[in-house]
């Protein structure tokens, strides 16, 4: 089978008919011929005997090739693709060609014959009257290098392991799937980002639990001192108690024995008093009635 270059290598400026030597110029001769040289399957006849037929029965065996996308404002063709246009007022007949590079949503890049010419060329003009698309279901590979037919072996082997009905779904599905791990490796690189910052906060708190700790035990050793400085004190607290207690007894004491020589010294005056009232001629002298006096004052304080 022949690549779309190659086809156009050999027909571009030729006017072609379909089967050969007949319909020549025609429009539908030319796609015909693209239909079997370069996708291998024998190009059906319309059904309508026009070109728009190819879109209205869709004949088989086109089916096995190509499938059928419809027109919209926004759909911009690929290249390769073959456009067809539904019948209008002056071509009852409607008109078919091959889909060139350069498409816009405005302008339609084509090849084709008897637009302009029953010559094979290229065409531009505007969407008006396009139905549809057969839109080829494998790529041609004939000129294809061998990592693209590589990767198209691989993506035609997930299409069908995926389960997917053509290889448009199976690349969609496939770049869904990339755009997944593409978001799942900025999530897991933002995840380490925030890692590295949970970190160095992490760092930050264990500096101030460092600084902390180190706070706590300085003033666990103050409490402990200041403990010890209580122990001690009230130790020295009850030195002093003892101390007050012991001279309060001996004051207790004192005071016992003072009241005592008092009551002594009290009873002893008395007698005195007696004695001198039975005795007022006494020959004893003043000075050693004094001294007796003053002998028993002295016995007063003595143990």
């Amino acid at each position: 089978m022949k690549s779309l270059e190659q086809f156009l290598s050999d027909y571009l400026g030729k006017s072609k008919g379909y089967p050969d030597g007949k319909f020549v110029g025609q429009c539908l001769s030319i796609v015909k011929i693209f239909i079997k040289e370069c996708f291998g399957i024998n190009p059906p006849a319309s059904g309508t005997n026009s070109a728009y037929g190819y879109w209205s029965n869709f004949p088989n065996p086109l089916g096995e090739k190509f499938e059928k996308i419809k027109n919209t404002p926004d759909l911009i063709p690929e290249y390769g693709w073959i456009v067809i246009w539904k019948p209008w007022s002056r071509n009852q007949y409607g008109h078919i060609a091959i889909v060139d590079k350069g498409c816009t949503k405005i302008v339609l890049k084509n090849i084709a014959q008897n637009w302009t010419s029953k010559v094979f060329q290229r065409e531009s003009q505007n969407y008006n009257n396009v139905e549809g698309y057969l839109k080829p279901k494998n790529v041609i590979i004939n000129d294809m290098t061998a990592d693209e037919k590589k990767a198209l072996e691989l993506l035609e082997n997930y299409k069908i392991s995926a389960g997917h009905g053509n290889l448009e779904g199976a690349i969609n599905a496939l770049v869904g799937s990339v755009s997944a791990l593409r978001n799942a490796t900025e999530s897991i690189e933002n995840f380490k980002k925030d890692i590295k910052t949970l970190d160095i906060q992490l760092d930050v708190v264990n500096a101030k639990l460092a600084e902390l700790e180190a706070k706590f035990v300085e003033n666990q050793k103050v409490t402990e001192r200041q403990q010890k400085a209580l122990v001690t004190a009230n130790d020295k607290i009850s030195e002093l108690n003892k101390t007050i207690e012991n001279i309060t007894a001996d004051k207790n004491s004192w005071q016992l024995r003072y009241n005592n020589k008092n009551d002594d010294f009290n009873n002893l005056s008395k007698l005195f008093e007696e004695y001198k009232k039975c005795n007022p001629q006494s020959t004893q002298s003043t000075e050693s009635t004094k001294f007796s006096l003053l002998e028993f004052i002295k016995s007063l304080f003595k143990k």
